[in-house]
């Protein structure tokens, strides 16, 4: 639930969301988070077409959900404090699904690196938050710019090695999943994040005979890692749910 001091006439909201990532109770189901806006002391569900945007996953991981705000929504309420424009996500069951949120932050983009010839172990390094403060450009529309976190997604250029290897795996399966070794490999090249891969076959969750199914196992790289409990390592739900849009 939040309050936007949202200016007269808005038409779309870029609300980042930043979460605890792999706060997320991996061992239940994903849960659909339903987002709504609050008119005249009533919630109303955003429609999928007013959702242009999810960048969270439901809410898995840090992102910028877009939203297309309705033009009934109003600041006029009495059960929540006027003035304000509200805004309310929830789930019908197992709240522990989704990430506990740390903040949000209303205006958000997302900028990406573009090479000038750095040195090639630059992205190696993540940029420090607060080091953007201002555009290169300015503009007069733009009052203030902040960077409230870290980068992300930075790699360093391949190594020749690693070249190799990839190249080699991928003679092999050739980008599809038919053996064990092509699901077991897939993975690990696509989720840089996995530290080990165990495919199962004629195998599924609570169920050792299914035939015609395959069960993926997957421990977590847990270096330079904050892992809450390192004897009991697990991938967050967000990382189990793209690996299973993947091989899907």
């Amino acid at each position: 639930l939040t309050g936007l001091d949202l200016s007269a006439g808005s038409k779309n909201l870029s609300l980042l969301i930043q979460v605890a990532e792999g706060s997320a109770d991996p061992d239940m189901p994903v849960q659909p988070v339903v987002w709504s806006y609050l008119v005249n002391d009533v919630w109303y569900g955003f429609t999928g077409s007013e959702i242009l945007a999810d960048g969270s996953n439901g809410l898995l991981r840090s992102g910028i959900i877009r939203f297309a705000l309705p033009k009934a929504m109003n600041s006029d309420n009495q059960t929540l404090p006027s003035g304000r424009h509200w805004l309310k996500a929830s789930v019908s069951r197992n709240t522990a699904a989704v990430c506990k949120v740390i903040a949000l932050h209303s205006q958000a983009l997302t900028a990406s690196f573009r090479d000038q010839g750095n040195a090639p172990s630059h992205l190696a390094t993540p940029l420090e938050s607060g080091v953007i403060s201002k555009l290169q450009q300015r503009n007069a529309a733009i009052k203030k710019v902040s960077q409230p976190y870290a980068s992300f997604g930075g790699k360093v250029a391949e190594a020749d090695d690693a070249f190799y290897v990839r190249v080699s795996e991928r003679l092999r399966h050739k980008g599809r999943a038919v053996s064990l070794f092509d699901y077991e490999r897939l993975v690990l090249q696509a989720f840089p994040q996995v530290y080990k891969v165990k495919c199962i076959n004629h195998a599924r969750r609570h169920l050792e005979h299914a035939p015609g199914s395959v069960l993926v196992t997957v421990v977590p790289d847990l270096r330079n890692r904050n892992a809450v409990d390192p004897l009991r390592p697990k991938v967050s739900l967000d990382t189990l749910d793209q690996i299973n849009d993947y091989l899907s």
